[in-house]
């Protein structure tokens, strides 16, 4: 019987056959190593087996993922990464990025029928989650009206939702491509435990906990909900957007989310020497960012095969096939979704 350090070795093998040279040099000088998935932490992360363990979101909400599976060497940032919907296209300029609790793709503001999880758009839904999560609370809050400096107080959070969809913010968080703070995940698990996924025993903690969270949600839009919530450092939409596109590219943001001219000055310095691409009808230069995830459910098959595309995105090809392409699809109902294909 063949042990499991045998087949681990394999596999681990075959990864490194099959990669690119900058991936193998990657993984010889040990920027890269491959962790794996076995019974126990299938349970203890709430995923279905080691050997089919379904989508691996549910590890993301548990407290103690983001510091068991590091090593005390490895950076507070991560990129969480699909591979078979994203592709990296160039380097990350991480000074740009380092300030920032969590970075992904910006959201529409309302909702589409290829990602429809938010049925009122996140402009209204990710306030309404928020105040729906904090229903602990203000239970307490009532409960304690006529007492005062109860140690509980330090716990509270703000109540009121900052704005998401109004100055430069704008919602945004790709479960599938994002970069995020290991520590300010960690933060907005404790400020507000999912009470499945969690890994925190939220019956027998004598710790008072403001927010909980019951509904089954997607990990990408409840680290953006509870990240804005507890105000967390995150970027402007524009900012955002030259991390990684999906729905938008770096213009189409500004068409959706504005900025005031002396913000936008300010702005666009970081996006210098960035490539572009041409709009659909070639009215905008859009910025490349420096990751793609599922464009072809948004934007055109000429597009995607553009020699901008592809030679900033070289592998992009790796993973897109024509058939995957949605744009046509969709197309008579872009309108609607402010913005898209423009």
């Amino acid at each position: 019987e063949v042990d499991e350090g045998t087949i681990q070795n394999e596999i681990i093998n075959g990864v490194y056959d099959q990669s690119l040279p900058l991936f193998r040099a990657m993984i010889e000088s040990e920027r890269v190593r491959i962790n794996f998935i076995d019974d126990t932490k299938a349970e203890k992360y709430h995923l279905n087996s080691c050997s089919d363990f379904g989508s691996s979101s549910n590890a993301l909400f548990h407290r103690f993922f983001w510091e068991d599976e590091f090593e005390e060497r490895d950076s507070d940032f991560v990129m969480v990464f699909d591979a078979e919907n994203s592709a990296l296209c160039y380097p990350l300029i991480m000074e740009q990025m380092k300030n920032y609790a969590f970075v992904g793709g910006v959201w529409p503001r309302t909702s589409n029928p290829l990602e429809p999880d938010f049925l009122e758009g996140p402009c209204r839904e990710m306030p309404k989650n928020w105040h729906s999560w904090l229903r602990p609370q203000r239970l307490y809050e009532g409960q304690q009206k006529s007492h005062t400096n109860d140690e509980n107080d330090a716990f509270l959070l703000r109540e009121e939702y900052p704005s998401v969809c109004e100055g430069s913010r704008a919602p945004f968080g790709s479960g599938g491509l994002s970069l995020r703070s290991r520590r300010w995940m960690v933060q907005a698990i404790a400020s507000c435990p999912h009470v499945k996924y969690s890994g925190i025993d939220l019956d027998s903690n004598k710790q008072f906990f403001p927010c909980k969270v019951f509904d089954p949600v997607k990990e990408g839009y409840y680290f953006a909900t509870v990240l804005h919530g507890i105000g967390a450092p995150l970027p402007s939409a524009y900012t955002a957007s030259l991390f990684s596109a999906e729905v938008f590219w770096s213009d189409q943001v500004l068409d959706v989310y504005p900025r005031t001219s002396e913000e936008l000055l300010l702005e666009k310095s970081i996006s210098d020497g960035r490539p572009t691409i041409s709009s659909v009808d070639d009215e905008m230069e859009m910025v490349i960012p420096n990751a793609v995830h599922k464009v072809w459910w948004y934007h055109p098959e000429e597009m995607l095969r553009s020699e901008a595309i592809t030679s900033s995105c070289p592998l992009l090809p790796f993973i897109y096939k024509s058939s995957m392409n949605r744009y046509e699809e969709f197309s008579k109902e872009r309108e609607s979704w402010i913005g898209i294909g423009t």
